[in-house]
């Protein structure tokens, strides 16, 4: 102990323990946030602005997937994946643009369920939109998805998008 006093080790022990805790808390959340048992490519739309999806982006569809908690969505022009870090971040894929919510449940009054987030921006814009997935309890395994992005910036015109959503 007389050692680590003199040599200034113990006064900084508080520090480093801190710096531990921090670290751990930052990599719970990430765990967390890109622990996903299974991941669905919902489909894909086309910003256009002749068919009225620019620069205010909407994607609807009913897919068949089975009941489950939904916990995160992304958005994107590259390939499907799940999770706030682009998995080609950093490769040769010049013009990519991403989105990515984590998704809670609403509140609800009677059967069904509704997870609603936002979609932040990860990769190529700064544009944030909107998502909800409804299981619909008249029909088993039917979901509903809903996905707004307004106010696309010009350069995404033209730019075809996949929604890709993630069960816990």
């Amino acid at each position: 102990m007389r050692q680590l006093l003199t040599r200034g080790l113990l006064p900084q022990a508080p520090l480093f323990a801190l710096m531990c805790i921090v670290s751990a808390g930052f990599g719970a959340q990430n765990a967390t946030a890109q622990t996903y048992s299974s991941m669905f490519d919902i489909g894909a739309q086309t910003a256009s602005a002749a068919a009225g999806k620019w620069p205010n982006w909407t994607f609807t569809a009913d897919v068949t997937l089975g009941s489950g908690a939904w916990v995160a969505v992304n958005v994107t022009n590259t390939p499907c994946f799940i999770g706030p870090n682009d998995p080609l971040a950093g490769t040769a894929h010049a013009g990519a643009i991403a989105w990515y919510a984590l998704l809670q449940p609403l509140p609800m009054k009677g059967a069904g369920q509704v997870w609603d987030g936002t979609l932040s921006p990860i990769e190529g814009t700064g544009a944030v939109g909107n998502v909800q997935v409804a299981a619909d309890p008249g029909v088993p395994g039917l979901t509903h998805v809903r996905v707004s992005i307004p106010s696309l910036e010009e350069f995404a015109q033209d730019n075809t998008f996949d929604v890709c959503l993630a069960r816990a």
